[in-house]
């Protein structure tokens, strides 16, 4: 076709010139345009490389836009980084149907998180901060009852007394833990109907830890939370126990946590990794600082496999006693799950 062009093309400018094609010298053919060995297009090797180019560019764009626009918490180290404040732990999402895995599974990762948080709450400051300990998260679903619960067993089986006060009039779950159901009476029998501490405070003998449960609900939970007999009931409690555990309701939904937090010596908040905004974090984190009550430090719970890097640190050198299966990494062999104890309670997932 290209050969058929340039002859053709000659013969048209001779014509219009009116001379003959032979005697015509302005316009020479210098090249006949050869039969092509190869196809221009597509060229595999160029393609192929641009393509590379072009994905590695996308691909940094891409990781670029997701930090900018991931606004939620999915690794512990940030989340130290960007609060500035201690993580007392990080709870691995394992055992999900579990509520208290240091009662029924103590030799699990689970349990051995919450030990950890337990003995960096000890460190966090002097000995005082231990008697009245808050446990809170910025909203509801980030874990706050299972970090209370579990706390709770983990600091009675050192020896100490320990009394759970379920302080979430809302949505009780503390008691469900345990398998006791709503419990009643409970903390509002004792704040709105003046029964005695003594007729509320229940023992749970299989975990070695004294429980306040809710009680019955009423219509003004924040009243009688940051009353005077709230603080009368906490004092008489220090008074009886070693260590005071608040589970309380999230901080930004409701004012509960803010009131109970000014009778408390130490506040723990809960973050769930993969679901707890940065956002929503500082709004709670700003809101307890105007209490000038110190923040003990963060509790990084629902770490999963590859998301943390402090998840599987115990399983990788043996001290949750699973077994690896030896040349396969990540696989491991089916266990047997530990004896639960007489009376205690292996209850379905909670999201507080």
């Amino acid at each position: 076709m290209a050969n058929a062009y340039a002859d053709t093309f000659l013969d048209v400018v001779a014509q219009i010139d009116g001379r003959e094609r032979a005697v015509d010298n302005v316009l020479t053919v210098l090249d006949v345009a050869p039969v092509p060995t190869a196809p221009v297009s597509p060229d595999p090797p160029r393609d192929a490389l641009l393509g590379l180019i072009l994905g590695l560019v996308l691909g940094v764009v891409a990781a670029f836009v997701r930090e900018a626009l991931d606004r939620v918490y999915r690794d512990a180290d940030v989340l130290e980084n960007d609060t500035r404040l201690s993580v007392l732990g990080v709870v691995p999402l394992e055992l999900p149907k579990v509520q208290v895995p240091t009662l029924t599974h103590p030799m699990s990762g689970r349990a051995e998180a919450y030990r950890t948080v337990r003995t960096n709450v000890q460190f966090a400051g002097p000995g005082a901060l231990l008697k009245r300990i808050v446990v809170t998260s910025a909203t509801p679903g980030d874990g706050k009852t299972a970090v209370a619960t579990n706390l709770a067993v983990a600091f009675a089986r050192t020896g100490q007394s320990v009394v759970l006060i379920d302080a979430d009039m809302r949505r009780p779950r503390a008691a469900q833990a345990f398998g006791r159901g709503l419990i009643a009476p409970g903390l509002s029998d004792v704040l709105g109907r003046g029964l005695p501490l003594d007729e509320a405070v229940q023992v749970v003998p299989e975990a070695g830890v004294a429980l306040l449960a809710a009680g019955g609900r009423v219509a003004n939970p924040s009243e009688l939370l940051g009353s005077p007999r709230m603080a009368e009931v906490l004092s008489q409690l220090e008074g009886q126990f070693d260590v005071v555990i608040l589970d309380c309701p999230p901080v930004l939904p409701v004012s509960d946590p803010l009131v109970l937090a000014v009778n408390a010596t130490g506040v723990i908040v809960v973050v769930r990794l993969g679901t707890t905004s940065r956002d929503r974090l500082r709004r709670a984190l700003a809101s307890l600082a105007k209490l000038n009550v110190p923040i003990l430090g963060l509790v990084a719970n629902g770490a999963v496999a590859g998301g943390d890097a402090a998840y599987g640190y115990g399983a990788k050198y043996g001290y949750d006693q699973t077994p690896i299966a030896s040349g396969r990494r990540g696989r491991r062999r089916d266990r047997q799950s530990p004896a639960v104890p007489t009376g205690a309670m292996v209850s379905g997932p909670s999201d507080e």
